[in-house]
């Protein structure tokens, strides 16, 4: 009878058990806000050093900086700054290089805003190239940045964890590389498109993501992709997608198209340093920022800077 008894309280509590665990996760929520810079409209430089002169602390990572203005900065306090070994020309902080590039491009201000985008510090990158900056106001995306800094200044090889939130009225999904798996979730993004998918590509050879777009179109999705025409080689996934019949064009910026941009719908937004390569995915240190539910002011924004570079093509 005992034996009985054991084996009921067993099953009573194992199953007691199996349902805690298996009971959805809470969702992680925080009110704040996100924007968005185009460094054609807007001094991205000048961006920083404001947002720098109201902050009492930051912290960032960047692959490359040589902007007089931020050098002049940098030099005088760059003790919480990482750079790209290869590109430290001015010795400045601590130089970081694990395995491929560090390839990052953010500032975290006050431990709650958070910098990032396709922007580097550079006086190409400020003036003659195209780019962006995109703004996160939340303490919990800045955190999760903030680790990310950690782990690179600690050269521990594999990306920070993923992070999945609700930010305000918007769903934010944080994604570092290498080894994240960072570039499935752009296909399952692409995979979710009812009406269009545009998209900015400095350098393109993931075919996972290329035969998404081929699918979106197959689907009825009007699909278009602009490519940095310097990085067109025989990886590049431009002529498959051009003979798979998605509309794809060349920039015409005498200097470089540096942008890493998606836009989805009129919904969805994927920011950050990372592109649509097998090298971001595998090897470099990267950051891939996924908005749902983007605001008409974001998507106006987004889509401006995306009809300037067609209109030029």
């Amino acid at each position: 009878m005992k034996t009985i008894y054991l084996l009921l309280l067993i099953v009573y509590f194992g199953g007691l058990l199996f349902l805690y665990v298996n009971l959805p996760e809470k969702e992680i929520q925080e009110e704040g806000s996100f924007n968005f810079y185009s460094c054609y409209e807007y001094d991205c430089a000048q961006i920083f050093l404001d947002l720098n002169n109201l902050s009492s602390n930051k912290k960032c990572a960047f692959y490359d900086l040589d902007e007089p203005r931020m050098l002049t900065y940098f030099k005088e306090d760059d003790a919480n700054l990482l750079l790209y070994k290869d590109n430290n020309d001015y010795n400045l902080g601590t130089s970081v290089k694990i395995n491929g590039l560090m390839h990052h491009k953010f500032c975290v201000f006050d431990d709650y805003l958070t910098l990032t985008g396709s922007w580097n510090p550079t006086l190409r990158g400020t003036e003659l190239n195209d780019n962006y900056v995109a703004l996160i106001n939340s303490k919990i995306v800045a955190r999760k940045f903030l680790d990310e800094y950690i782990r690179l200044d600690n050269k521990v090889e594999q990306g920070t964890k993923s992070l999945k939130m609700k930010l305000s009225n918007m769903s934010v999904t944080l994604c570092f590389s290498p080894r994240n798996n960072c570039g499935d979730l752009i296909v399952d993004e692409i995979n979710k498109a009812n009406t269009s998918v545009k998209m900015l590509a400095f350098s393109f050879t993931d075919k996972s993501i290329a035969d998404a777009l081929i699918d979106a179109q197959k689907k009825g999705v009007n699909v278009n992709v602009m490519f940095e025409k310097t990085r067109i080689s025989k990886y590049s996934m431009f002529y498959y997608l051009n003979n798979s019949n998605v509309s794809v064009c060349l920039d015409n910026n005498p200097y470089t198209m540096h942008e890493k941009l998606i836009l989805i719908d009129n919904t969805s937004l994927i920011v950050g340093s990372y592109n649509p390569s097998t090298s971001a995915e595998d090897n470099n240190d990267e950051n891939l920022v996924i908005i749902n539910g983007i605001s008409k002011d974001i998507f106006d924004k987004v889509d401006k800077e995306i009809l300037r570079l067609w209109q030029v093509a």
